[in-house]
C-alpha cells in the first residue's frame, strides 16, 4: 500500500543536530535528506529482495488449487457467509485480493527520484508519479497471477491510492485508470470480467481502512488469500494507528494460522505502518 507516511523527517532531524555538534562537511548535510538511502538502494538492487518476493509467490501458487477446491476455505475475516452451506459456497467466485504498492508493484524507482532530486515528499508528487504509469513489477507475481486466472480465480487488486479530480481530466478517479495501465505496462495480465480494482474514496465510505471494502468484495466472492506490505492489508485494525512495535509483534502473532497458508506479507524497508509506530523519537529504539 502507499500512503504518505513520515520517510525523511525523523532521520534528518537527527542527522542535522549531529552535523551541528560536530561540525560535518557540506557533503555530509547532503546526505541528511536521505535517511532511506540503504532501504531504497535494497528494494532497487538487492538479489535478496527478489528472493525475498520470489519465496512469497511461489509458495502462494503452490497452496492455490487447495484453498481452491476446499469450499469452506477463507482468508478474510470478514468473510461471514456459512461456507459450509454448498448452496452458499458455490454462489461465491474463488477470488485473491492484493495490495498494490511494494506488493505488485515496486515504487522504489519513485523514492530513488526523490533522492536523487532532493525533493520532498508530498501528495501532488506520487499522483504524479502514478499518472506515469511505470512502477515495475515485483518478481514472481506475474507468474502468481497467471496461475490464478488460469485455474479461474479472480485477481482483485485492493489498493490505498486514492483517488482524486485532476484539474486537466474530466476522469472522477484518474488514479484508476493510470493504474490499470500501470498494472498492464508492467506485465501484469489484463483484466477479466471479475477482477477488480478497488481504490481509496472510490466509493463514499471507502477510507485507508481496507475492511470495508474486503466486507464488500466477501458479498460476491471467496477470498482465499490476502498479499500485501503492511499490517492493516489483512484484517480490520491489525497494527492500528496507535500501537507500540511490541504490540503489532503481539497482535500479529495472534493470527499464526494465517501468515503463509492464507496472509502472505511481502517485505517493505521504506516506509509504512511500522514507521509511525516508532514516534516522535524512533533513535530510542537504538538503545
Amino acid at each position: 500500500m502507499l500512503r504518505i507516511y513520515r520517510i525523511f523527517s525523523f532521520g534528518a532531524c537527527f542527522f542535522a543536530i549531529v552535523c551541528f555538534a560536530l561540525g560535518c562537511t557540506q557533503q555530509q548535510k547532503q546526505q541528511s535528506s536521505k535517511p532511506n538511502l540503504n532501504s531504497t538502494l535494497w528494494a532497487l538492487t538487492a538479489a535478496e529482495y527478489e528472493a525475498a518476493c520470489l519465496t512469497v509467490y511461489k509458495s502462494a501458487m503452490l497452496q492455490l488449487a487447495q484453498a481452491k477446491a476446499d469450499t469452506t476455505w477463507t482468508a478474510a475475516l470478514e468473510q461471514k457467509q456459512d461456507l459450509s452451506d454448498p448452496t452458499i459456497s458455490s454462489s461465491l467466485l474463488p477470488a485473491v485480493v492484493l495490495d498494490i504498492d511494494e506488493t505488485v508493484l515496486s515504487n522504489a524507482p519513485y523514492f530513488a527520484r526523490l533522492m536523487s532530486e532532493d525533493e520532498q515528499i508530498a501528495r501532488g508528487s506520487f499522483d504524479n508519479w502514478v499518472a506515469e504509469a511505470r512502477a515495475t513489477a515485483l518478481s514472481g507475481v506475474i507468474e502468481y497471477i497467471k496461475e490464478a486466472k488460469r485455474q479461474g480465480i479472480a485477481v482483485i487488486y485492493l489498493t490505498n491510492r486514492a483517488c482524486r479530480k485532476r484539474a486537466d481530466n474530466d476522469d472522477p478517479c484518474p488514479q484508476r485508470t493510470d493504474t490499470i495501465a500501470n498494472l498492464e505496462n508492467a506485465g501484469l495480465p489484463p483484466l477479466g470480467p471479475d477482477d477488480l480494482v478497488l481504490l481509496r474514496n472510490q466509493q463514499t465510505g471507502w477510507t485507508g481502512e481496507k475492511s470495508i471494502r474486503r466486507s464488500f468484495i466477501c458479498e460476491k466472492y471467496r477470498i482465499l488469500q490476502i498479499f500485501g506490505d503492511n499490517l492493516g492489508d489483512f484484517a480490520p485494525k491489525l497494527g492500528a494507528s496507535g500501537m507500540t512495535p511490541n504490540q503489532r509483534k503481539e497482535q500479529t502473532r495472534q493470527y499464526q494460522d494465517k501468515w503463509g497458508s492464507k496472509w502472505f506479507m511481502l517485505p517493505n524497508p521504506i516506509y509504512g505502518a511500522w514507521l509511525n509506530a516508532l514516534g516522535d523519537d524512533p533513535e530510542a529504539y537504538l538503545k
